[in-house]
C-alpha cells in the first residue's frame, strides 16, 4: 500500500510543473498576439 503513495507524489509534482509551463506559454502567446494586433492597427491608422 505504501508504493502507490510514493509514486503519486512525484507524478502530481511533475503534473503541476507541466500545468505551470503551459500557463506561462499561453500567456506569452497571448501577449504576442496582442502586440501583433496593436502593430497591425497602428499600421492601418
Amino acid at each position: 500500500m505504501t508504493e502507490p503513495v510514493h509514486v503519486k507524489e512525484p507524478f502530481n509534482f511533475w503534473l503541476l510543473i507541466l500545468i505551470i509551463l503551459i500557463a506561462v506559454a499561453t500567456i506569452a502567446t497571448l501577449r504576442e498576439v496582442r502586440a501583433r494586433r496593436r502593430r497591425r492597427l497602428e499600421g492601418l491608422l
